[in-house]
């Protein structure tokens, strides 16, 4: 009995498991990031709050007939406060201003009727404040960040970032 119990669950689980790789091949979430390049310039802004400037430049490769653009995550609220995030540009990589629309932190990026297909490559330009904390331990104001965002169902294959201070000091990563 426990084996024909055992094998009504195998086959259960195997025939789940098809029917959710048949509808991951489907799926809108169902292209690659080729690169992500994240750039931050840190500084202070003129009442003395942490002030971030930040550049995203999102290239993806994408099948045909099945996506109309990225869609995005922002963190609009730190620490329990809002970062007061402002989007400055959606381009394409030659400046061209990029169609997009807002649902709740999620933007979206690209034509309401229209597929993309191929490679094509995003940049998006932002500002944010208030995006650094006052750690009791350390006296001092830190900067934690989630580099690429919070929310991304998609794999990336190269990403990359760089920090640059008000001072002029720089970090860089690629993962």
């Amino acid at each position: 009995m426990k084996r024909l119990i055992l094998g009504i669950l195998t086959v259960g689980l195997l025939l789940a498991g098809s029917g959710k790789m048949a509808f991951a091949a489907r799926s809108t979430d169902n292209f690659t990031i080729t690169k992500f390049n994240a750039e931050y310039s840190l500084s202070r802004d003129s009442d003395n709050r942490s002030k971030l400037e930040a550049t995203w430049r999102i290239t993806a490769n994408f099948p045909p007939n099945q996506n109309r653009g990225i869609a995005p995550v922002f963190v609009k609220k730190y620490d329990n406060h809002s970062t007061n995030f402002s989007l400055q540009s959606v381009t394409d990589e030659k400046g061209t201003p990029l169609e997009h629309t807002w649902n709740d932190d999620e933007l979206r990026i690209g034509k309401k009727n229209t597929y993309v297909q191929g490679e094509k490559t995003y940049i998006i330009k932002f500002t944010q404040r208030d995006v650094t904390k006052n750690y009791d331990n350390t006296g001092r104001d830190e900067f934690y960040w989630d580099v690429i965002g919070n929310e991304w169902r998609v794999p990336m294959q190269n990403v990359q970032m760089s920090v640059t201070n008000r001072r002029g000091a720089s970090t860089a990563a690629k993962v």
